[in-house]
C-alpha cells in the first residue's frame, strides 16, 4: 500500500483574523473596567486606552504615562483582568 496520509487544516488557521484595534477614551468605558482600573492602579496617568476585538469579544488595553510603575492591563468588558504583567 502506497498511500500517504495527509493532515486536513485546521479550523483555527481558517476562522483566525488579525484583532481591530481603536483608540477610545475612559468616558466611552463601562462600568466594570473603568471599575478594574481604579481598583489596580488609582491615581495613574493613563497614556492610551485601546480597544481590541478578537472574534466577538472585546479586550480594553490600558497603557499608563509610568510603565514601570503600572503594567499595561488587559481588560474584558466585564472587568476582569486577563494577563496581570506586574506579577512576572
Amino acid at each position: 500500500d502506497f498511500s500517504i496520509a495527509v493532515s486536513a487544516p485546521s479550523e483555527a488557521s481558517k476562522s483566525a483574523t488579525p484583532p481591530s484595534i481603536t483608540r477610545v477614551q475612559r468616558i466611552e468605558l463601562a462600568a466594570p473596567v473603568v471599575r478594574t482600573i481604579d481598583e489596580r492602579a488609582a491615581g495613574a496617568a493613563i497614556q492610551s486606552i485601546d480597544r481590541a476585538t478578537w472574534g466577538d469579544r472585546a479586550i480594553f488595553i490600558i497603557t499608563f504615562a509610568d510603565e514601570r510603575e503600572h503594567p499595561k492591563l488587559y481588560i474584558t468588558g466585564d472587568g476582569v483582568v486577563l494577563k496581570d504583567s506586574s506579577r512576572y
